[in-house]
């Protein structure tokens, strides 16, 4: 990877195409005015929906060969996820170091030749695949996705001015989560008639028009780690800065918490539609949809504002999103079940949406890909240790015990956040970048 070179364009969006005019200057799209992060978010548009896709025919092929097992569906997210965990912390100095743009862009050229060998391999094998290869691509794909993930939150704040910059998260959040119920929708006819080989198939394509679409963007120059300093040294900087910068680092915590017990319940939707609820591909294909259709509706709820989020709001609805998953644990109704997905998936992406903008509020640019690569590991990182010990809990004390459990550990940490007091001098949700 090279170093980045100066766009030479100055701030984004101070000479923009004729294309501003179309969009409004309030409200949730403001931030679509900017054509770096217009580009930018198109690019993103296209390979959420093929990752989505592919990610509910990795379950769909899981359930099969594992009979629904708990366990077996933990493992396909710990195995998926852990790479964010593992690697994103040095991906965090990668983004300091070279041009983002370029990051994200190899990133998901890596991905649309992965996606496309599985493709192949699957259409010649007639679809008959085992877990350890399910496992294996779904660890490969992590990885890479971990690479290219903390550059690609750093885009977004370079691409917009401040006050655009909840805009810009919600949105491409709500984005992502039309993805994550259009995805599925046009994955699952493809599995039923054809089997798994065209989603891929399919991921392949969208991802490497994806990588075309950012590997052209136009950037305001981002200022650049000089070489010669240790990985680590460089890792241990950017912690530093986290807690030179409040409220960064209670934001962090928070994200992480909501992460393991406020959002590991997803990977097992199959056992909820087959197993609790007795049904089928529908019933499945249902409570995605409504678990996508919530997140959506949550991040768009976050992204109206111009100010930054405050802290103690957050915390509060982290407490009702532990009401709504403990709910989900106990409901046999599958009409209230899709009510209560809808109802946890927004709250969810409403506290994640609104945690971002805070910490992105909070950093300098300098330090921005690595700051954003904790968060990359506090979300998506121990997502994978979450499903793990949810699926070890549920063998124990069954799916409804596991979620209460997790639930209660939700509840009594947001509790805990709103009875914090505010250290003196931390404006909480309010510090913007120097």
């Amino acid at each position: 990877m090279e170093s980045a070179e100066a766009s030479g364009d100055g701030r984004p969006g101070d000479r923009p195409p004729p294309i501003r005019s179309l969009l409004p200057s309030r409200g949730r799209l403001r931030s679509l005015r900017h054509p770096p992060f217009l580009g930018f978010w198109l690019s993103f548009c296209v390979t959420q929906l093929g990752f989505w896709m592919a990610s509910v025919s990795l379950q769909w092929l899981t359930a099969r060969i594992a009979h629904n097992g708990s366990l077996e569906l933990g493992f396909l997210y710990f195995f998926n996820l852990i790479p964010l965990f593992l690697i994103a912390p040095w991906a965090g100095v990668v983004a300091d170091r070279y041009r983002r743009a370029k990051v994200v862009a190899y990133s998901q050229a890596a991905i649309s030749v992965m996606c496309a060998v599985l493709a192949g391999y699957l259409a010649l094998s007639g679809g008959a695949v085992q877990l350890p290869l399910i496992y294996g691509f779904a660890f490969g794909l992590g990885t890479l996705l971990a690479i290219g993930a903390p550059s690609a939150q750093a885009i977004v704040a370079g691409a917009v001015p401040p006050a655009d910059l909840a805009s810009a998260v919600g949105l491409q959040s709500a984005s992502l989560n039309v993805a994550r119920v259009v995805g599925p929708v046009l994955a699952t006819p493809l599995l039923v008639v054809w089997g798994a080989a065209p989603v891929f198939a399919v991921y392949a394509a969208t991802s490497l028009l994806a990588a075309t679409i950012i590997r052209r963007l136009r950037l305001a120059p981002q200022p650049l780690l000089k070489g010669g300093e240790r990985t680590w040294r460089r890792i241990r900087q950017g912690l530093a800065h986290v807690r030179e910068r409040p409220p960064a680092l209670q934001v962090l915590v928070m994200v992480a918490v909501t992460s393991m017990f406020g959002t590991t319940y997803v990977a097992q939707l199959p056992v909820f539609a087959y197993d609790v609820l007795g049904g089928g591909d529908t019933e499945f294909t249902l409570l995605v949809g409504a678990t996508g259709l919530g997140a959506v509706v949550g991040a768009l709820a976050a992204s109206s504002g111009k100010t930054v989020p405050r802290v103690r709001q957050v915390a509060a609805q982290m407490v009702v999103t532990s009401v709504a998953v403990a709910a989900m644990a106990i409901t046999t109704n599958f009409v209230l079940l899709l009510a209560l997905a809808v109802l946890a998936a927004g709250l969810n992406f409403s506290i994640m949406t609104r945690l971002n903008v805070i910490l992105q509020s909070a950093v300098a640019e300098g330090s921005r890909g690595r700051v954003m690569s904790l968060y990359v590991v506090a979300w998506g990182g121990l997502v994978p240790v979450g499903a793990l010990l949810l699926g070890f809990v549920a063998g124990f004390l069954g799916l409804a015990g596991g979620l209460v459990v997790f639930a209660l550990t939700l509840t009594t940490f947001g509790v805990a956040m709103l009875l914090r007091r505010r250290p003196s001098g931390a404006a909480f949700g309010t510090e913007q970048t120097r």
